[in-house]
């Protein structure tokens, strides 16, 4: 099924050479694009009202998918697993041929890791964080079909790479979510460090919560002031529970009713 496929994909790309070019392109360079992304996602991420958690998990996406690329260098030398170009022959090979294995490939590793990041990222942020996780699963899954187009990958190698990549990046965030929180949320106290956690905010005074909703909540309070509620107007406060009316007929004790003539 395996070899049946990528002869099949092969096949497809010996008969698109105008392809080829941006193809073999996004083959090799195309995982440097994850990398955007996750910037992207971090700058987003300052803005959000629990921004020193949606800045953890951005910091998690670009460490787990460089750790995930490191933990599979050791499946593949124990997997060993021939690239398609040393068993199969006749296939058509566009990139240069690597002489190390093939299973997981290291490209899918580290796009499945990037991508299963940013949509951890996206629990903690809005629509855009979500439209950046949204992109990045399109460019993942077509970065594995460029891996075997090239002729480098089997597209067992790829899928298991896609998955293997993700599952990393949700296991690492479960286990280290909290520390790496409390790791940033330290950071942010710090008065240099803190733009890269919190987005600055115009006219907003320093306050010693930590959140860009906090610090709104900061500059609303300052504007209240805390005085009791003025009287209405036209009215005199005697004390809690006695008001009179400050017009022409205050001071005037006597009924003024009318007497029969």
């Amino acid at each position: 099924m395996d070899t049946t496929l990528y002869r099949d994909i092969n096949s497809f790309a010996v008969h698109t050479a105008w392809a080829h070019s941006f193809m073999k392109f996004y083959a090799v360079y195309g995982v440097g694009i994850f990398a955007v992304l996750v910037l992207a996602a971090w700058w987003f991420a300052r803005f959000r009202p629990d921004a020193p958690r949606a800045v953890a998990a951005t910091v998690w996406a670009a460490a787990a998918t460089v750790i995930a690329v490191g933990i599979n260098q050791p499946i593949v030398n124990t997997v060993r697993r021939p690239r398609p170009f040393v068993t199969l022959r006749g296939v058509e090979v566009l990139i240069a041929r690597a002489h190390d294995f093939s299973f997981p490939s290291d490209h899918a590793v580290a796009a499945g890791a990037a991508t299963a990041g940013l949509w951890i990222v996206t629990r903690y942020g809005g629509k855009a964080l979500r439209n950046l996780a949204i992109v990045s699963t399109i460019l993942a899954v077509f970065l594995a079909f460029a891996r075997v187009y090239v002729g480098a990958h089997y597209p067992g190698d790829v899928l298991a790479g896609l998955g293997i990549g993700a599952a990393i990046a949700v296991i690492g965030w479960l286990a280290l979510n909290g520390v790496l929180t409390y790791v940033v949320r330290r950071v942010a106290t710090q008065r240099q460090l803190r733009p890269f956690v919190i987005a600055p905010t115009p006219f907003a005074p320093q306050h010693p919560r930590i959140g860009w909703e906090a610090t709104q909540g900061a500059v609303a309070d300052s504007m209240r002031p805390n005085l009791p509620p003025s009287p209405p107007r036209g009215w005199r406060d005697l004390g809690p529970s006695q008001r009179i009316r400050d017009d022409a007929h205050v001071g005037s004790a006597t009924d003024h009713t009318p007497t029969a003539p």
